[in-house]
């Protein structure tokens, strides 16, 4: 693994090198174009959340008219430049968007609104999953309890099972969230 400070070194000559027009720059510029890129999302191509965000990510560079370059985070030169950027150990997951005009990113699937925010520089969140589906969410409950994951209801009464009830409830809850 490259040292930190390495990374850093690269990632600013390429950086330098966009800026005067050398072709070191390839890195950071749009493919066919002189125009640096500021809009980065790095992915796996075996994460679900990555491919469901490609349609809505399509739409908003049709909307910026900005190229968002996508890095595969299972090629070692890639995921070294993701834990760069993601330094302070915020996201540590995929997709992970990054803008390198405003130093902003997102963690996660994300929303229409929040994409677009990031996209045009502005105050976009760090953490706005987008809604879950009624459908989903009763595929993931069918896939929890096949997997003997989601306890069934508790059959006690009065005090003790409303307790046991709500505890049941906000352990699955929780377990739902760590699957997204």
């Amino acid at each position: 693994m490259m040292p930190r400070a390495l990374i850093l070194l690269v990632a600013m000559a390429t950086s330098a090198a966009a800026a005067s027009g050398s072709g070191a720059a390839f890195l950071w510029k749009k493919r066919a174009t002189d125009q640096p890129t500021e809009l980065i999302m790095f992915y796996a191509k075996r994460k679900d959340m990555c491919q469901q965000m490609e349609p809505l990510m399509r739409e908003v560079e049709k909307d910026v008219g900005k190229r968002i370059v996508r890095f595969d985070a299972g090629k070692m030169i890639n995921y070294e430049l993701l834990v760069h950027l993601d330094d302070k150990d915020e996201c540590g997951g995929l997709p992970y968007y990054y803008n390198r005009a405003t130093h902003r990113a997102i963690c996660g699937a994300t929303t229409y609104d929040n994409l677009l925010t990031w996209a045009e520089g502005g105050m976009s969140k760090l953490r706005a999953p987008p809604p879950i589906s009624k459908k989903y969410r009763e595929e993931m409950r069918a896939k929890m309890i096949e997997e003997n994951v989601y306890d069934p209801p508790i059959k006690e009464t009065g005090l003790k099972g409303r307790i046991l009830r709500k505890l049941n409830k906000l352990k699955f809850q929780g377990q739902g969230q760590m699957v997204q």
